[in-house]
């Protein structure tokens, strides 16, 4: 289980990447556990050769933490984000909420969360992990500006994926 030391923009705007691995995904969807509302969500696929460790795409004080019992189908098969075994946090801070979820996969079956609501995290720090792979979602607000294409590879911590709207 690698977990290297990463450089964090120091950027109030920027998002970071949640987790390393491949963006699988980027789409307009109604984020229905903490928000409900639309929201853009970046999908994040993560291998078993990915670094697994989850860190938080932006400052802010844990407000929400639940696990779900769930499948173990392969992230990358379209119904996992409904259908997995999953955690999700939110983060909130003056800007407003991001929302993370993990889901298990076909090999990943373990999610392990070392931050407890309440707790404050600084952009980039470690909340968690998913042990082996499997998919990270990062759900924004719609007016936050998307700066990866699915097919890029990032890194949890330091890639920007998005830039938040000035408000």
């Amino acid at each position: 289980f690698r977990d290297p030391e990463r450089a964090v923009p120091a950027d109030p705007d920027a998002v970071v990447a949640a987790a390393d691995g491949t963006v699988a995904d980027i789409v307009e969807i109604e984020e229905t556990e903490v928000l409900n509302a639309t929201r853009r969500r970046i999908g994040i696929f993560l291998s078993v050769f990915d670094v697994h460790t989850n860190r938080a795409p932006v400052d802010g004080r844990i407000i929400y933490r639940k696990g779900h019992e769930g499948l173990c189908l392969d992230a990358r098969h379209r119904d996992c984000s409904e259908k997995n075994r999953a955690m999700t946090w939110a983060f909130e801070n003056p800007r407003g909420v991001v929302v993370v979820r993990q889901l298990t996969g076909m090999i990943a079956r373990r999610i392990v969360g070392w931050a407890k609501v309440g707790d404050e995290l600084k952009k980039g720090e470690r909340f968690g992990m998913i042990r082996f792979g499997s998919r990270t979602e990062v759900y924004l607000p719609l007016d936050a500006v998307v700066l990866v294409r699915v097919g890029d590879r990032v890194s949890g911590g330091s890639s920007v994926i998005a830039r938040l709207a000035r408000k």
